[in-house]
């Protein structure tokens, strides 16, 4: 008996330790439930690249599609329900793009519809289908019918696009930049729902698409010959945005700050940058900032802003007094600012070694922390992106012949590997884990298991 009660007692212990490492996955799961679409392989027709969902922090994955050299242009569904993208079918000469889609929950891949060259894609202002610039042509795409129709017989003309030309849709309707192959010149328009297309710069020199816009639409903002034009829903053709400015340097950045309803305008003249700040209540100028750049707005409305590549400040969007976050040395270059704006980060460099550090500076003040060191033989290090709770960054790096991807701690020195279970490389984001790949079946086996052991333990009945 005493055998049987000791027996039973050991294996109520493992059928525990089984349900609590099912537990540990739960929990480990919960604090970074994601999937991730990343690749494995190359270009090269032996070892043909294969695209995966993975679990972030796991060792759980999917296999979705072989074959494909290329992977860009992804957007979800509306409801939420399908990931779109475009990826070759092939590799080699008579490779053709195509639209795919992959259902949330991971279960489902489908093909869609092939094309030429697609750009990039966007949802209809009515759900109705995504609109697709490819080099020659505006496409529609249906996915309840599979089908791609082309939009310039419509309109009369034929689009020819333009890198940097966005597209982008509004509640009421999609805003395009495109040229067309009679004449040496591009234009803005907006595409309504049913079909009918408007021509906004006619009488504007080489416009950009919308650069900015309000929250809810109510006002956008494109560019056109070093001047910034808005436009409302309601308006068929851009409004210069400040009659009292008028300013013939090159703009390279615009951002609007939504809690000031401040908008930050950077401008270059061969080299030469200046920052502007302008109240879009009045649309006045309300602070200039001669020889600086604008490089992050933080997500608590902190401006990151440079006098040269090596020395930093933030600001607030009123323009208050410059604060000074740190100034490099020469061996030391800026990485990147935190998606929390917590932390300024940078790289220190011995030229000599080839010997990489990843460092630390506190947004709002105090003293440089180093969250690694590379040995030596290391001849780059890239930024990739960060996990989707922001609280690690992927660092893409080369040391000797090998080059890999790894996770690193935002505000910490640990590390992973970006994959567990092989040499891959990162290709976006998919979304939160919606189904369970292993934890919940280890605490089924626990819970069954120790169910089975407490009956075996249960002192039998004297007759």
């Amino acid at each position: 008996m005493k055998r049987l009660l000791g027996l039973t007692t050991g294996l109520m212990g493992l059928c525990l330790l089984v349900t609590l490492a099912g537990l540990a996955r739960i929990r480990s799961r919960s604090e970074s439930p994601t999937l991730m679409l990343v690749a494995v392989g190359d270009d090269n027709p032996a070892n043909p690249r294969t695209l995966y969902l993975a679990a972030f922090g796991s060792p759980h994955h999917q296999k979705l599609l072989t074959g494909y050299p290329d992977y860009t242009r992804r957007e979800w569904s509306p409801d939420g329900r399908w990931y779109y993208f475009t990826a070759s079918d092939d590799i080699g000469e008579f490779a053709e793009e195509a639209v795919w889609r992959i259902e949330r929950d991971g279960r489902t891949i489908e093909r869609l519809v092939g094309m030429e060259y697609p750009t990039h894609a966007v949802w209809m202002s009515d759900s109705s289908g995504l609109l697709i610039p490819i080099r020659h042509d505006l496409l529609h795409v249906n996915p309840a019918t599979q089908v791609a129709e082309s939009l310039t017989p419509t309109f009369g003309l034929q689009i020819k696009t333009y890198e940097g030309c966005t597209i982008q849709a509004s509640p009421e309707a999609v805003y395009f930049c495109a040229g067309t192959l009679a004449s040496d010149r591009r234009d803005l328009y907006r595409l309504h729902p049913d079909g009918q297309l408007e021509n906004l710069t006619a009488d504007l020199y080489w416009p950009t698409g919308i650069l900015a816009h309000a929250a809810d639409w109510e006002w956008m903002i494109a560019h056109s010959a070093g001047q910034l034009y808005s436009i409302e829903p309601n308006q068929s053709e851009l409004q210069p945005l400040f009659t009292e400015w008028v300013i013939d340097d090159s703009i390279s950045n615009v951002k609007w700050i939504p809690s000031a309803d401040v908008l930050v305008v950077e401008t270059d003249t061969d080299g030469q940058y200046t920052l502007y700040g302008f109240d879009m209540t009045t649309r006045r100028l309300v602070w200039q900032k001669p020889a600086m750049r604008l490089v992050e707005v933080t997500g608590d409305d902190w401006l990151v802003i440079s006098a040269n590549p090596r020395t930093f400040f933030r600001m607030r969007p009123a323009g208050t007094a410059l604060a000074e976050i740190i100034a490099l040395d020469e061996d030391e270059r800026y990485f990147a600012v935190s998606p929390d704006g917590a932390w300024l980060l940078y790289t220190r460099v011995d030229v000599g070694t080839y010997t990489y550090e990843v460092w630390r500076v506190p947004l709002l003040g105090g003293r440089p922390q180093m969250n690694l060191h590379i040995s030596s033989s290391t001849t780059f290090v890239d930024l990739i992106g960060w996990s989707y709770d922001q609280a690690w960054m992927l660092l893409d790096y080369r040391q000797g012949l090998r080059q890999e991807q790894r996770w690193l701690r935002v505000n910490g020195t640990a590390t992973r590997p970006l994959v567990e279970w092989g040499d891959a490389r990162f290709l976006d984001w998919f979304g939160p884990l919606d189904r369970d790949w292993q934890p919940l079946g280890l605490m089924g086996i626990g819970a069954v298991l120790i169910g089975v052991c407490v009956v075996l333990a249960r002192p039998k009945k004297s007759a």
